[in-house]
């Protein structure tokens, strides 16, 4: 379950859940907040644990930080942040403990999926006529 919070150009997001079956009790929870800046770009962080109540002490937890800045239109770059903890308890059931930091740089492109269509046809009775099609327009 979880609920999304958004004024103006800030948005918050909490979010808990879990899993039970024969050999695991887990509960995650989960929160994460972004701001828009005037120049379009966006920064934000989420928070995430995890916790397993039937392996002892087995729980992860992550932490990111991403910014989002466009540099075109449809083409932005986007810089993330990870740091993680993992405990692998002492149930014998997780694995290795493991913790560290990863620091991606993703560029990203989006492509219209829009046909467009421009045409001139020099009338010679009359004005130059132009015309725009967009695939919302044809059937």
């Amino acid at each position: 379950m979880g609920i999304k919070v958004v004024s103006g150009d800030i948005s918050l997001i909490v979010s808990q859940g879990g899993r039970e079956a024969d050999d695991e009790d887990v509960s995650n929870m989960g929160a994460s907040v972004s701001y828009k800046l005037p120049n379009g770009m966006v920064v934000g962080a989420y928070t995430f644990k995890s916790e397993d109540d039937i392996d002892t002490g087995e729980e992860y937890s992550v932490n990111h930080y991403e910014a989002i800045y466009p540099i075109a239109s449809g083409l932005s770059a986007v810089v993330t942040v990870s740091d993680f903890d993992y405990e692998g308890g002492t149930s014998g059931n997780g694995g290795a403990d493991e913790n560290g930091t990863i620091t991606t740089l993703n560029i990203k492109a989006f492509l219209s999926p829009r046909l467009r269509i421009v045409s001139s046809i020099p009338d010679p009775t009359g004005p130059l006529i132009k015309s725009t099609a967009s695939l919302r327009d044809l059937p």
